[in-house]
């Protein structure tokens, strides 16, 4: 038997498989050639019942934080028990990533599908299955899939890109074979680009009322920023909504750019008409 079942230009693979009383947990660690991330995708046949199954990264930073990703931004939580308010958060809600950091070396966990977490002592564990039986008496029985990747980085997490390597975990990209064509194709593209890596195009969608397009975008690590935003296309007029897609105040226009400022974690959404 051996672990390695894939090893190529791109990536190495490599399978472990441990059995848990009458379950089985399957372990693809992925390592890439071209960046520091290792995936570690689960396939997981559970059978149990009353078990809380965790995943456990031992971590050595020296924080008594712990950075959580949320929607649109982050929150921090303690990592001790030296009051019974530490003690009582046992479990904290985080979504794409939670990090340990000082400010010389951090470790970023990211996940594609699970939410809980569990940080303390320098340990982050993210929990997997809970299996309780009531109301449903086989919850989380049977298949399971999904992704933890271990993101190393230098510095604070606020100098790392583990925003972006979390965007990349849960959209990844798909190749697609495309028929020849006469047109030329540039080395890149992007519709939309910003110029500082702590604000953040989240989404992009079509108006509800009519043919402009809403960019929902926010500043992440709570500093006042000026960026740019540039677009693949020139831009006639473009806005500042609320939720409702009601227009607040009109935004200056230079061709296909716009000049922004963010306030610290601020949320902003633009309705933009292009020529």
């Amino acid at each position: 038997y051996s672990p390695v079942i894939e090893s190529g230009a791109v990536r190495t693979v490599l399978r472990v498989k441990r059995p848990f009383r009458s379950s089985v947990i399957l372990q693809n660690y992925i390592f890439y050639h071209d960046t520091d991330r290792i995936d570690v995708q689960y396939t997981i046949d559970w059978k149990e019942k009353h078990v809380l199954l965790k995943a456990d990264f031992p971590v050595d930073v020296n924080t008594t934080k712990a950075t959580y990703d949320i929607q649109f931004g982050n929150l921090e939580r303690s990592t001790h028990n030296n009051t019974t308010w530490d003690f009582s958060a046992f479990e904290v809600c985080g979504h794409r990533w939670a990090d340990l950091s000082d400010n010389s070396f951090g470790l970023s966990v990211l996940n594609d599908c699970k939410y809980g977490w569990h940080i303390k002592e320098g340990r982050i564990m993210p929990s997997i299955l809970r299996c309780a039986t009531e109301p449903n008496t086989q919850q989380d029985r049977e298949i399971h899939h999904m992704t933890f990747s271990i993101y190393p980085h230098s510095g604070a997490v606020q100098t790392s890109a583990v925003v972006q390597e979390s965007s990349k975990l849960n959209f990844p990209l798909h190749a697609l074979f495309a028929s020849a064509s006469d047109g030329m194709l540039g080395d890149q593209y992007a519709f939309v680009s910003c110029d500082k890596n702590n604000v953040i195009l989240e989404t992009l969608k079509k108006a509800e009322d009519d043919d402009a397009l809403i960019l929902r975008s926010y500043e992440t690590w709570n500093c006042s920023t000026d960026c740019t935003l540039q677009f693949a296309q020139p831009i006639r007029k473009a806005y500042v909504t609320n939720l409702l897609e009601e227009r607040d105040e009109e935004i200056p226009v230079e061709k296909n750019t716009l000049s922004l400022h963010y306030r610290p974690f601020e949320i902003k959404s633009l309705k933009i008409y292009f020529e």
